[in-house]
């Protein structure tokens, strides 16, 4: 229906425990963390009892909840969150660079740092090395922009500037698109450490 979540991609992740843990997503930096749109939750504590945890009902509850995990103070049913207003367009940013060393990972590095600094919030990006029997040594980038792609190609310029073997994708799509194809972007085969 038109309207950005800030939602995970982690494909084992289901909704609720994305949310109890915090919730990062590629929406982060516009919309708060995944646990900063919840507005109540309903739970089963451990006699049985149904409680609702809200800015008045049960608040230290609501608040310990939210980022915790949940999984200590009892079941979890249901979560109410609020949804942001609309967006009309999202723009998918995928950027693969091949055959690359040390040094040039470094200098990825330091550019992703200077651009998520003075970015808008609009965008955000998760950056990650590989070492594939297939690629060899690469990186991808991936971003989400609530924008157009012409918004996207100026935010994305430096890293092009690099100049890097790359393969490019930038693509306008609707949210949902968007947050579908991020959340299957993880190959079957793939490991991962967030540090």
């Amino acid at each position: 229906r038109g309207y950005p979540f800030p939602g995970g991609t982690c494909p084992q992740v289901g909704a609720v425990a994305y949310t109890l843990g915090g919730g990062w997503g590629y929406s982060g930096r516009l919309l708060g963390l995944g646990c900063d749109a919840v507005e109540e939750i309903h739970m089963m504590n451990g006699d049985g009892e149904i409680l609702i945890a809200n800015q008045t009902e049960n608040k230290d509850l609501f608040w310990a909840l939210k980022g915790s995990g949940g999984g200590q103070m009892g079941v979890v049913t249901s979560i109410r969150f609020t949804l942001p207003p609309k967006k009309t367009e999202a723009t998918l940013i995928r950027i693969e660079y091949h055959k690359v060393e040390r040094e040039q990972q470094i200098e990825m590095f330091k550019c992703y740092q200077e651009i998520i600094q003075t970015a808008c919030d609009e965008v955000n990006f998760k950056l990650g090395i590989y070492h594939s029997k297939e690629k060899g040594k690469g990186m991808l980038l991936l971003g989400a922009y609530y924008g157009n792609a012409k918004g996207a190609h100026e935010i994305i310029a430096p890293f092009i500037k690099l100049g890097h073997e790359m393969e490019i994708s930038v693509n306008t799509m609707s949210v949902i698109e968007m947050n579908r194809w991020l959340q299957d972007a993880h190959p079957e085969y793939e490991h991962y450490k967030s540090s």
